[in-house]
């Protein structure tokens, strides 16, 4: 209810007697005057499903007429989903199956409404999945939602017949791919061509022919595999003729060409309407401004009772409405009903734990994430702030304090990160120890996908690998460290690849605890490296997997800990020397990181000098004039 004059279809008069009198558009200001002695006269009104308004200068008689209104809406809803229903069924792809194969429309539609609410009552747990998968994207771009935005595009893009996990490896693999390298895709765009408004299936089809005969392609559209060249439609009324350069692939060469376009801010406009709700629907979260609409897959086929998992057209919009009015009765946003439908249908169909169908984003994106392990304490095989091993625990935690924040701005945002457009959802502090020495570490987690081909050992691809490096290096350089760690863990690996224990614990490791359990280890060939949930124990000795795995179990049963739990995997990292980091930053080729040294650079040194200068430490002048000199040929390297 509201004054309202403006922007209307058309305006009625409610009458005492219920019924409603048509207000010609000259007349609306007798009828209902906008001012009266300079005062808004209050009228109030009620408005139904086409926008027409019905005004009256009485409340109640308004509500009551509101009401009408309602339920008329309701009922002109519950009669178009009949129709929907009806032609659904008539077309190829909505045969019904099982126990609504025989019904009539209206009693299909009544039955699968009520089914439908049951799974939705039974996923209403996991409703809120777009979001929660929304708001993990952005912390991963660390609130960046530009990046967030073209992160739930790839998403989208690469969702077609895939399953989330492999959706998300994708992305993961896409946009790592693309901030190593430039490109996700190789190859070239011929031509960029707008397809003719108005044309039917058959003109459609011999448009595209000619469209790709014009660089000798072949007779069929789709083409590839004749004659090199694929059209592809970029969802946006576009089609695009390409030629396909030789590289290692992602997913498809036309989605990886899609996501190339995106990430290059080639492709701003792209739609398609599964994947343009899906899409959408992710953004719930990191962007609430966009229109929500209800996302339709082979789940929610096989949930309605379709013998077919393709969903277009008419089929779409059958499911759409039904999902819409469960929606507004349970008043849940459709997204969130379908949502919790999906997984519950998922779950039932494929005789998985509920909360195994419910796995989003989120958790995929945390199952795929390496650790950069590093110290703040300079090398002892310097002289730079030499003894400050030998200073209080609580001195050398305040310091490490002092130069995270340096590498971070006022919102906690790892800034180096940021930079090389890692996906990063943050860090954590563990103690470390090395050679007998404790230090606080920091462990930097990031994104990182494996290599392609099964039955290969499990192994961070060369993208990944490449970005994370480039991180290790620059930071190793800076905090003048021997070297910088990283590694990724894979649970999902073979018994025999299993080079890694992790004691889990809920908790993170005391720095007492990595005491005795480096002590009991006794063993310089395996590395002790904290997980926010406990430690890791690698394998960089010379026991085999299964002997390692046998002499960790042993040890621990000495050990004073005694409440964790042990998980196994194989794991895949290296170490960063001292001896690398030049060429590994030259290698990079990324001029734009010289002014990021440089203001990190800047920082440290800083607080060197002030921390030197309290605990009567060397401050070396010439590894910072050597820092200095290193800067300066960043960008013209």
């Amino acid at each position: 209810m509201g004054n309202r004059l403006e922007n209307f279809v058309s305006i009625f008069q409610i009458l005492k007697d219920g019924s409603t009198k048509r207000v010609l558009q000259e007349d609306v200001t007798s009828v209902f005057p906008k001012y009266k002695n300079k005062e808004p006269v209050k009228y109030f009104v009620a408005e139904d499903n086409t926008g027409n308004l019905y005004q009256s200068t009485d409340a109640a008689l308004v509500n009551k007429f509101d009401d009408q209104l309602i339920e008329q809406s309701k009922q002109k809803r519950d009669a178009d989903i009949v129709d929907l229903a009806t032609k659904t069924t008539q077309t190829k792809t909505g045969e019904l199956t099982g126990a609504y194969a025989k019904l009539e429309p209206e009693e299909y539609v009544n039955k699968i409404t009520n089914d439908l609410n049951k799974l939705a009552e039974q996923g209403a747990d996991s409703r809120y999945w777009y979001e929660r998968s929304g708001q993990n994207i952005l912390r991963y771009t660390q609130g960046n939602i530009q990046d967030a935005d073209k992160f739930a595009q790839l998403i989208a893009i690469y969702s077609p017949q895939t399953t989330v996990e492999v959706n998300t490896q994708f992305a993961i693999k896409a946009w790592n791919k693309f901030i190593g390298t430039g490109k996700v895709w190789n190859g070239e765009i011929l031509k960029r061509s707008k397809m003719p408004e108005g044309l039917n299936k058959t003109q459609q089809t011999k448009w595209k022919q000619e469209l790709l005969s014009e660089f000798g392609g072949a007779k069929k559209s789709k083409g590839e595999k004749a004659s090199g060249l694929e059209i592809i439609d970029l969802d946006d009324g576009s089609y695009i003729v390409a030629k396909h350069g030789d590289y290692e692939n992602v997913s498809a060469k036309s989605r990886d060409l899609k996501a190339h376009m995106v990430l290059a801010n080639m492709l701003t406009d792209w739609q398609g309407r599964k994947t343009s709700n899906f899409y959408t629907n992710i953004m719930a979260s990191i962007n609430p401004a966009l229109k929500q609409s209800v996302t339709s897959d082979l789940w929610m086929a096989r949930a309605f009772g379709f013998g077919t998992d393709e969903v277009r057209d008419v089929k779409y919009d059958f499911i759409e409405s039904v999902i819409n009015k469960i929606s507004d009765e349970k008043n849940w946003q459709p997204h969130q009903t379908q949502a919790a439908v999906w997984i519950a249908a998922k779950s039932n169909i494929q005789g998985t734990e509920l909360t195994t169908a419910a796995k989003d984003f989120a958790d995929f994106l945390d199952d795929n994430l390496a650790q950069i392990s590093w110290e703040s304490v300079p090398s002892t095989q310097r002289i730079h702030l030499n003894g400050i091993n030998k200073l209080p625990s609580e001195v050398k935690a305040d310091y490490h304090v002092q130069i995270s924040q340096a590498f971070t701005d006022h919102t906690g945002k790892d800034v180096l990160a940021s930079k090389i457009g890692l996906l990063s959802p943050g860090e954590f502090d563990t103690p470390g120890f090395y050679e007998g020495i404790s230090n606080p570490s920091t462990q930097t987690q990031v994104a990182a996908t494996r290599i392609k081909g099964a039955g290969k050992l499990p192994t961070i691809d060369d993208p990944s690998k490449k970005n994370i490096e480039l991180y290790a290096a620059i930071k190793g350089m800076l905090l003048k460290q021997d070297s910088v760690g990283y590694h990724r863990p894979f649970y999902k690996a073979a018994t025999k690849d299993n080079n890694g224990v992790e004691i889990v614990l809920n908790r993170r490791f005391t720095e007492v605890e990595v005491q005795e359990l480096s002590q009991l280890l006794n063993n310089e060939g395996i590395a002790l490296i904290g997980s926010e949930n406990g430690m890791r124990l690698l394998n960089f000795s010379d026991l085999d997997n299964k002997a390692f795995k046998e002499y960790i179990e042993s040890v621990l049963d000495n050990f004073s800990v005694q409440e964790g739990q042990l998980k196994y995997f194989a794991t895949d990292g290296d170490l960063v020397s001292y001896e690398n980091y030049e060429d590994i930053i030259r290698q990079s080729r990324r001029s734009d990181l010289q002014g990021i040294f440089s203001d990190f650079l800047k920082k440290i040194e800083n607080i060197d000098r002030t921390f030197a200068e309290q605990h009567g430490l060397k401050f070396d002048e010439n590894e910072y004039k050597y820092l200095r000199e290193f800067g300066k040929k960043i960008s013209t390297q």
